[in-house]
């Protein structure tokens, strides 16, 4: 082994005496043969039963991020072009259409901005402009 690149050989004698205690102090006992056994099978359970517990998740969780997908393309798309309903009193078939698209696709800062009324009635806007100038 080379010592040249060994990080124990830039260590003072201080330090050198600390690391022999530490490794002295650390160093577990050795095993029997039946503790190893003993070691060895109860390792060897516990990683099998690890494997059997995380066993079924994965393949759920892949379900039900296919079924999560697949729900989704289905309301965003739709399942292809829907018959002609009919309507009563309805004679332009892009009406329904229409509204339908308005109220799905209508957020709530859409419908905030958007002004029912856009101009005041005159009797009120003369009264704004009086109290405005002001």
């Amino acid at each position: 082994m080379d010592r040249s690149h060994d990080p124990e050989a830039t260590l003072t004698r201080d330090e050198q005496h600390l690391v022999e205690r530490v490794r002295a102090e650390w160093t577990p006992t050795p095993l029997t043969a039946f503790e190893r056994t003993r070691f060895d099978a109860t390792l060897q359970e516990r990683l099998t039963h690890a494997q059997r517990r995380i066993g079924r998740w994965p393949a759920l969780a892949a379900g039900l991020t296919a079924a999560a997908v697949a729900t989704l393309l289905i309301v965003r798309i739709g399942l292809g072009p829907a018959p002609p309903t009919p309507t009563a009193g309805v004679t332009d078939p892009s009406v329904p259409a229409s509204w339908a698209t308005d109220v799905l696709f209508t957020t709530v800062a859409d419908a905030m901005t958007r002004d029912p009324e856009p101009a005041l009635p005159n009797e009120y806007a003369a009264i704004a402009s009086v109290l405005l100038d002001l």
